[in-house]
Parts: C-alpha cells; structure tokens; sequence
C-alpha cells in the first residue's frame, strides 16, 4: 500500500496513474522467512524494517504470507490459553478504538502488546482462570476509568508535593544539615569563598590593626556571652556588594569595608556579627543549599536534564548571591543574636541602628519620589543586605520589642 500511495502522491488519485503497471511500483529486494524461522525473529524484522507483511518461502518456493494480525493471534492465543475456535472472536475485538488509554499485556522474552480497546481486553481476560494478578489488574483498571478517582488521586498528589515542598523538603534538609561532619562544612565554606575572591572580592583596604582589633572586640563578645562555637571574621572590599555580611557554613563570617566604614561604633559592626553567628549556628546556608539541591534532583528525575543536578557545584555562592532567607531563617538568626548580644552585655537598640543604616545605604528611594526608585535600583549591588536579610521592618520592631523587655527586667 505504501508503493501504491508513494505513486499516486504527485497526482490526483490512481486515476493519475491508471496506465502504470505493478512491476513499476513493486519491491525486488524483498525479505523473506523461511518455514524453519522462529516467530520472534519475524516479529524483529516486522518492527525493525516497519513491515506488516512478508512472505515466507520454502527453498526457492512461496508458500505463503505471515501478517503482523498473524503474530498478534499467536501471541493472544499463548498468553490467553484460548482454545483455536475462539481466536478470531478475541482478535476482532482488540482492535484499537481512539478516545481510550492503551494498555499493554506483557509476553514472554520482554515483549509486550499493546491494545487500546479495553472493554475488550477485560472480555478476553474474563475468557481466563481468575487469579490474584488478574483479579488486582481487572481493580486497578476500574480505578483509572474513573474519573472522579482520578480527579481526586491528582489533588491528592498534588497536595502531597506542596506539602512535601514547603515542610517535607526543609524538615529534611534541617536534619541532614546537622548530620554532615564538620569537614564537609569546613569544605563546602572554603570553596565557596575561593569562588568569591576569584569574582566579587579584593583584598580589604583596612588596616591590620584596624581588622586585628574588630574580631578581637568579637572575640571577647562572644566569651562575655558564654559561646563556645568558634567563629572567625574576614574581611573583603567589594564594591558589587557594597556594606554587607554574610556567614560561610564553615563558621567564617565576611564584613566588607564599607559595612565597618558605615557603622559608627563597633558595637552596631558586633550586633550585625551577633546575628551572622545565629545563621552559622543554624546552619541556614547549609540547609539553603541542601533544599536547592533537593529541587534540583528533583528536576533531573523529572525531565532527565543532568545540568540541574552538576549546577548544585555552586550552589552555596549562588544561594548566598541569589537567594533570599526566609522569614523562618531571619527569625531564628535574629533569636540568635539577640541571646547573644543580651547575654554578652550589648545593648539591643545597637543592632536597630545598624539595620536601619544598612536599610537606608541599600534602599536610598525610601525617602524619595517613588520615581526615583527604579533609577537608584539600577545602581544596587548584586547581594545587598537588605535584599538577603529581609523583611526589615519586623526584624526592627523585634528586636526593640525585646530590648524594652530586657531594659525592664532590669
């Protein structure tokens, strides 16, 4: 049939081609089987070479032609054990009807058959002994043609991957978190500060003396505060991040030259320290990472893309460069550092003040036009503080809140 519609493609029917004869359309290179050959190797040729027909020769002499709907009735024939008279009643009713899900019956050797009308798959089953196998398939079938069993098996999937998402993910990524043994940490932070050296950061044009006598002043915060956990200050200039800070999951938290330049005493630069510490101490940017990389294997199962999962490499410089704490993550950092700082002998409202500078150096439209906003946007760094540590206002509400109720209890 496909050398007849090949012929007639150009014209307007056979009629286009009514004085042709077969021998100008036929194929000469014909495969054939033999009457010794297995019915698997014909099925191969048939799918291989897209053929349904081909004719079978006994040495040099045509005995007859074996047909995919052939195959088809010897492999129901086997599977379902029909008896012969009952062969052709099965075979007309698996024909294919548009509008159904195919279903596939599995054959022996990893071969299987497709048939997309299951009414008459059931009726040919229901020919076949009942069995547990059959008797859950016949279940499962009735489930999927329901449409209100399917509709509600979707909610509930869906419901099941939001839920797994939004608390499943992070419960998980909490506890993995602060399993990992602290070389992994440690190397996890310094790769993630060699990548930030080779891109964003220069060597900090303070003094040695002027770095030495800050993370001694923290150094001595943290011991009046009664913490144990080592902590160690760098120091970079940077002017794609302009005043920042940020903790390493290694225990590294980094100032930038212009967050020491815009504090106007030490005690606001060892409150935005105090708060840096309650990220390292819950190892927010190691659960960060954890739960992008999650989404990440995610993406891969689901679309086979292996570039999602190599991206997780990066992933802690591009969570601290692109990502934004949740409020979840502020909280319990702000919780941090208000114990510290309310146990080390530091005045809460030093912090407040310090929040509010950065909000100012970071957010300059707060107090103009709104027309000037977008200009002034266009000239932020790329991972200002407030763009990573929000929302300001609430943080700045807490932490005054529970410095009234320190300077009370005093």
């Amino acid at each position: 049939m496909r050398d007849v519609t090949a012929g007639v493609a150009g014209g307007t029917g056979l009629g286009a081609c009514s004085g042709m004869l077969v021998r100008h359309l036929m194929q000469r290179d014909v495969a054939t089987l033999s009457v010794a050959d297995r019915l698997d190797l014909a099925d191969d040729i048939m799918r291989l070479g897209r053929i349904r027909h081909l004719p079978v020769v006994d040495g040099t002499r045509l005995v007859g032609i074996l047909s995919q709907r052939d195959l088809f009735r010897a492999a129901t024939s086997s599977l379902l054990q029909l008896r012969r008279e009952a062969d052709d009643t099965v075979l007309e009713a698996l024909l294919p009807v548009p509008g159904q899900v195919p279903r596939f019956v599995r054959l022996p050797e990893d071969q299987r058959c497709e048939v997309r009308d299951n009414d008459a798959l059931d009726a040919a089953l229901a020919l076949w002994p009942p069995d547990a196998a059959t008797g859950a398939a016949a279940w499962l079938h009735r489930v999927e043609r329901s449409w209100r069993l399917a509709l509600a098996s979707a909610l509930a999937l869906c419901a099941f991957g939001v839920a797994s998402f939004v608390w499943g993910v992070p419960w998980a990524a909490k506890h993995a978190a602060f399993a990992l043994p602290a070389e992994v940490t440690t190397k996890l932070g310094d790769e993630t500060m060699a990548v930030f050296d080779r891109t964003l950061f220069e060597p900090s044009a303070l003094s040695d003396e002027r770095r030495a006598e800050l993370a001694a002043k923290f150094a001595a915060f943290l011991r009046a505060a009664g913490e144990s956990d080592a902590y160690r200050v760098e120091f970079r200039a940077s002017r794609a991040m302009g005043a920042n800070a940020f903790a390493l999951p290694s225990g590294v938290i980094v100032l930038t030259d212009a967050l020491v330049e815009l504090a106007e005493d030490d005690a606001e630069i060892l409150g935005v320290l105090a708060h840096e510490a309650g990220h390292v101490k819950h190892r927010h940017v190691l659960r960060g990472v954890l739960q992008n990389a999650v989404v990440a294997l995610v993406v891969t199962l689901v679309t086979g893309d292996v570039s999602a999962t190599t991206a997780a490499a990066g992933a802690a410089p591009a969570f601290l460069l692109q990502g934004r704490f949740s409020r979840a993550f502020e909280r319990e950092a702000d919780a941090e550092g208000v114990r510290l700082m309310r146990s080390g002998g530091l005045k809460l409202e030093y912090l407040a003040i310090m929040l509010e500078r950065l909000h100012a150096a970071h957010r300059p439209w707060a107090d103009k036009p709104s027309g000037d906003e977008e200009a002034v946007s266009a000239e932020s760094g790329v991972m200002d503080y407030i763009g990573t540590h929000p929302p300001t206002h609430e943080r700045l509400r807490f932490i005054r809140e529970n410095g009234v109720e320190a300077d009370e209890a005093k």
